[in-house]
């Protein structure tokens, strides 16, 4: 992609949602994270794509259930990760 184009992505409009992807920022143990994810399901199938993109960490989740919350997995995941702790 044109630089432009992924920055017209990764640029929230009002929301955290930019063109495709919910785009925003956490702090961690002081460090400031960008994220950019895309989560959807359909008919009981769920996923989400999760990437601190400072980091180059990416986190893509796939369950065949509504039981699971994979935007806190990805996100907890991305914590231990950061942290240093063993997944």
């Amino acid at each position: 992609l044109k630089p432009a184009s992924m920055e017209a992505l990764l640029t929230p409009d009002g929301d955290e949602y930019g063109l495709g992807l919910w785009s925003y920022s956490f702090v961690r143990a002081g460090e400031r994270h960008r994220v950019a994810k895309r989560p959807g399901s359909i008919m009981g199938a769920n996923a989400v794509i999760y990437r601190i993109l400072d980091r180059r960490i990416t986190i893509i989740a796939l369950a065949n259930s509504n039981a699971v919350d994979l935007d806190r997995l990805a996100q907890d995941t991305v914590e231990a990760l950061l942290d240093g702790r063993q997944i």
